[in-house]
Formats: C-alpha cells, structure tokens, sequence
C-alpha cells in the first residue's frame, strides 16, 4: 500500500497503541479495553518500523523492562524471533548494554519484544 493511507496508525489501533477517537476495536467480539490490554497484548504483537531500544540490557528491552518477565520467558521470546544465537553468543548474553536509539542487532530485539516475554 501507498505511503500516508495510515498502515501504521491501523496497526497501533489494533494492538491497542492508541485509542480509537470513536467506535471500538473488538477482538473476539469484546472490546480490547474490556479484556485489559495487558491481556490482549499477549495475545497480539507486531514489530513496528520505529520500534527502539531504550538503554538497558537486551532482557530489559526484550521484556520490556517487565520485572515479572522469566528469563525464560525473555530467551523464548529471542527464540521465536531468531536472535537467540546471536545474543548467546555475546560475551555478556542477555545482560549486555544496549544505547538509547540503537543496536548492532538489526532490529530483532524489537521483534522478541513483540513475540511478548512480557
């Protein structure tokens, strides 16, 4: 599709991102806002193209700074999106430092954001 016909916007409608201005987004027939978007957003992911890592460790970002999130759960959600290897082979793993605004990584941090170990 065409550059500007709102992709992106649809796309955070439906994850939940933002707010719809009127009517509501149903998922299984139920109102997202009437799951908990906490819920919902475990059963619903996407890699946006301005996805960023934020400083922290590449858990952190996976997990989406989600103390709750098992480092099993953060290596699951590396798995699913292929970075996993790539990570493990880091001399600090999962604990190393990531910048504000970047990563050597190609944006699969992003993606084992949204494969949801949160």
């Amino acid at each position: 599709a065409p550059s500007g016909v709102g992709k992106t916007t649809l796309a955070k409608l439906v994850l939940g991102l933002l707010e719809p201005t009127e009517g509501t987004i149903l998922f299984g027939g139920i109102d997202i806002r009437k799951l908990g978007l906490a819920r919902y957003r475990t059963l619903a992911a996407a890699v946006m193209q301005d996805d960023q890592l934020f400083a922290g460790s590449l858990a952190d970002n996976i997990a989406l700074f989600d103390s709750d999130a098992s480092p099993l759960k953060v290596e699951a959600a590396a798995r699913l999106a292929h970075i996993h290897d790539e990570i493990a082979a880091m001399p600090m793993g999962y604990q190393s430092l990531v910048g504000d605004m970047g990563s050597s990584l190609s944006g699969r941090p992003e993606a084992a954001r949204a494969a949801g170990a949160g």
